[in-house]
């Protein structure tokens, strides 16, 4: 789960080009959606005669019906609403319409397209998409030539989230976003992408490349007239720490739960787990089974866990531990010290979503910045050599 701020939400939405039911289908403390009626969908015919404006009230007809609850109820709710998107999108674009309309049209086509490739498994509607949006960037319209460029660059972010993209064509995407950034480091909508290259590069095993695109952020957005986007930028450096781990020590501070300081001397010689992690965070608990398994099967071979919560209620973190009977030591701030996402050695290593699970060897050093789920097993065994 990711930091509450404008500038790092929109990191965590699974593809780029996406529609507004998607955005709201995907929130999971969204309790207004209903399921499809069956009538409604059933109600899906695209207009056999009806001028743009009619079929473009149809598309925010079939933009208003409830997805459905069930998972796999997801997939033929897509392929027959934005299916009937797409048939009436084209049918307005037939008759080469101009302005708005004709700009309309395009964006519920290019809508359709992405939702039928990403919630559907349409390939074809992949290749389609993908071709529209290189028409789009040579259109005489200014306005679409505009819009082409930026869905393709969108695109392109798509890839790199989704671990498509080449070291190549990864590294071009990025001088591509820190050129547009430069020329308008006031743009919400350009920070916005800049980020998230920058955290999908984070993400990537493209190390190197991700610390320059921080770097390349301080240095440009740090020049901005909006004070919230030089705020952002405080966090920067400690997201280069944190990058910059891997084979070297992690420094670790704090006080404990309990009152006392934490002394990292205690992990002399151990493979250590440090979790980035609240009791608000659902991945976090999701995660938490798993990391009791591993500390069970190697905690007597040198395996530990230090947790360090960002949790602003201590009452609430103190009953969860006693629930799950966690029994690895837990930093969080004393009296007077900041807790949250301001917790101090979080923000020393700009961690700006959790968990955040940074795995270190025996002899002190940095081996993983994402050691969850089966990976982290895998990475025990490799340690334990079992």
């Amino acid at each position: 789960m990711r930091r509450n701020h404008w500038l790092t939400m929109i990191a965590g939405l699974a593809t780029v080009v996406c529609s507004v039911w998607v955005t709201s289908a995907c929130r999971a403390d969204d309790k207004t959606d209903k399921p499809a009626a069956a009538h409604e969908e059933d109600s899906l015919a695209v207009p056999a005669k009806a001028t743009p404006e009619e079929l473009l009230k149809f598309i925010d007809k079939v933009r208003a019906v409830h997805p459905p609850q069930g998972e796999d109820e997801i997939k033929p709710f897509v392929a027959k609403t934005r299916g009937a998107m797409l048939e009436a999108a084209n049918k307005i674009l037939a008759d080469k319409p101009e302005g708005k309309t004709r700009l309309d049209a395009i964006h519920a086509k290019v809508e359709a397209l992405s939702l039928l490739e990403n919630y559907a498994d349409d390939a074809k509607a992949g290749k389609e998409l993908q071709s529209l949006v290189s028409e789009l960037k040579t259109d005489k319209d200014p306005t679409i030539a505009k819009l082409g460029a930026r869905l393709s660059l969108q695109l392109q972010i798509r890839d790199l989230m989704q671990g498509k993209g080449s070291p190549e064509a990864n590294k071009k995407l990025w001088e591509e976003m820190k050129s547009k950034l430069a020329a308008a480091p006031d743009s919400k909508q350009d920070v916005q992408l800049a980020m998230m290259v920058a955290q999908a590069l984070a993400n990537s095993p493209d190390t190197k490349l991700a610390i320059q695109a921080y770097r390349d952020l301080t240095g440009i957005l740090s020049k901005s007239s909006d004070p919230d986007i030089v705020e952002q930028t405080k966090m920067f450096e400690g997201t280069i720490r944190r990058l910059s781990l891997p084979g070297h020590p992690i420094e670790l501070k704090g006080t404990l739960l309990g009152g006392k300081p934490f002394d990292q001397s205690t992990l002399k010689g151990k493979v250590v787990l440090v979790d980035f992690w609240a009791t608000w965070c659902g991945p976090c608990r999701a995660e938490l089974p798993n990391v009791k398994k591993n500390y069970a099967k190697y905690h007597d071979k040198g395996f530990e866990v230090v947790g360090i919560s960002l949790d602003d209620d201590r009452d609430a973190l103190e009953k969860f531990l006693a629930d799950e009977k966690i029994p690895w030591p837990i930093i969080y701030g004393g009296e007077g010290e900041p807790h949250g996402w301001e917790e101090a050695i979080a923000r020393y290593y700009g961690i700006g979503a959790i968990p955040a699970t940074i795995l270190v060897d025996k002899n002190g050093n940095v081996v993983s910045l994402n050691a969850r789920g089966k990976k982290l097993g895998e990475l025990l065994a490799q340690q334990f050599g079992n």
